[in-house]
């Protein structure tokens, strides 16, 4: 056998190696992880106790594609995750999606609505102090410690936009970053004077301990609070497997939305 026929036959082999292998990384299913900071606002991990409770309604899972959520402190911090590949799909803030694109220079693509804040009728984001505490208006938080889920979050940003609007700069507070689940203590605690509370500590209000400031509507309006983002390259190498994803998870919302399923 010549060289020639020989480097042919090589040339040959490899290429029906690398086919048998793109074929059998096309059949394994697509891992998906999907970023989250709070429940049931960012509701993936329902989803995710769903999915094993009545996997019936999940018809490609574990098929086309494997999803789970991933919990993060807040919208800021999925973006270096997103840029390692370590997410793939991140749940930002409208100024986390563009520290995305600007700061990280990240091809990624709005796919879904999270949710959205101050729309009338609807909740919105509230921060509350201490129910003895001095501070009465906006202007008195000069000088004060606030709790922040993650610096440019949603929560975080939007503070600040009312906070400036009523003449206090960054440079005017101190910035403590908590998790969402501290902020209630460290404020009973007389560790911070402002935090964001979660729908989930409504208690602290009902029996009088804290009392609401203001709500993030004060100073956005209606606003689009978070999204689900994407990389561009990873939606064009895995569109098939994300059509069922997004079809399992259309069918699990409707599934939470269905008045006949509420107590469970």
């Amino acid at each position: 056998m010549s060289f020639i026929t020989r480097l042919r036959v090589t040339a040959i082999v490899a290429a029906c190696v690398a086919a048998a292998t793109a074929t059998m990384a096309q059949a394994d299913p697509v891992k998906i992880d999907v970023g989250w900071a709070t429940a049931p606002t960012h509701i993936q991990p329902l989803v995710d106790a769903l999915q094993k409770r009545h996997p019936e309604l999940f018809r490609h899972f574990g098929k086309t594609y494997i999803a789970e959520g991933i919990h993060f402190r807040g919208s800021t911090p999925q973006i270096e995750a997103l840029a390692l590949n370590d997410l793939q799909i991140a749940a930002f803030a409208p100024s986390a999606f563009a520290l995305a694109v600007t700061n990280a220079q990240l091809d990624v693509r709005v796919v879904a609505d999270v949710f959205q804040d101050g729309v009338p009728g609807y909740a919105s984001i509230k921060y509350v102090v201490r129910a003895d505490s001095p501070i009465h208006k906006i202007a008195d938080l000069k000088g004060r410690r606030v709790a922040s889920n993650a610096i440019g979050s949603f929560g975080d940003s939007s503070m600040r936009v009312v906070l400036h609007k009523h003449g206090i700069a960054d440079r005017d507070i101190t910035t403590i970053q908590a998790n969402f689940g501290n902020m209630p203590a460290m404020l009973a605690e007389g560790k911070v004077d402002l935090v964001n509370l979660l729908p989930r500590f409504n208690r602290y209000l009902d029996d009088g301990q804290f009392r609401v400031l203001f709500y993030a509507r004060d100073g956005l309006g209606v606003s689009q609070a978070q999204v689900w983002a994407m990389r561009a390259d990873f939606i064009r190498a895995h569109r098939a497997a994300l059509v069922d994803f997004f079809a399992d998870h259309i069918r699990a919302l409707r599934w939470f939305l269905d008045p006949a399923h509420h107590a469970e």
